[in-house]
Formats: C-alpha cells, sequence, structure tokens
C-alpha cells in the first residue's frame, strides 16, 4: 500500500468515524489494512498527515488571531507526535 492509498483509506475511514492516528499506523504496519505496508509508506503517509494538520493550524490563527500565543506549542505537540509516530511505525 502506498503513502497515497493510505491517506484516502484515512481520510475514508475517518468521514465515518473518528479514527487515532496512532491505531491507524498500528492497523496499517500489522496489516490489518490489507495489504502489508513498509515503513517508507507510512513515513511518507504520516509527513502528510503533520503537513495538513500544521497547515490546518495556521488557518485556525486566521479565524482566530487570539489563539497566536498557543501557535508555538501547538505546532511542536504536532511534529513531536509525528516524529513519535515515524519512529514507533516508519522508517526515520
Amino acid at each position: 500500500m502506498t503513502a497515497e492509498q493510505l491517506w484516502e483509506r484515512y481520510t475514508e475511514m475517518a468521514t465515518e468515524q473518528f479514527i487515532d492516528l496512532e491505531e491507524f499506523c498500528r492497523k496499517a504496519a500489522a496489516g490489518e489494512l490489507g495489504e502489508p505496508v513498509d515503513g517508507s509508506a507510512l513515513t511518507a503517509f504520516l509527513r502528510r498527515v503533520e503537513s495538513m494538520m500544521l497547515a490546518n493550524i495556521e488557518t485556525k490563527l486566521q479565524e482566530a488571531p487570539h489563539l497566536g500565543p498557543m501557535r508555538e506549542a501547538a505546532v511542536e505537540r504536532t511534529q513531536q507526535e509525528i516524529a513519535r509516530l515515524i519512529q514507533r511505525f516508519g522508517s526515520p
């Protein structure tokens, strides 16, 4: 399964119900989503998720500038979480 296929599957599952990102990665790494997924595909998928999450933070700040002081912490948390998931499931 490619990173693009993972993204499509993740967004499909997320529209049906909440799906925890770590649980999705665990299932993907274990081959529970159909095809086995290698670490490089999971890393590319997680980098895409990270990019979308960081863009969402910036969008929220445009909508609510008073949240500006929380930007740095939100970005740092996001980057740390993605790094942790890549360490666990991907290829750093």
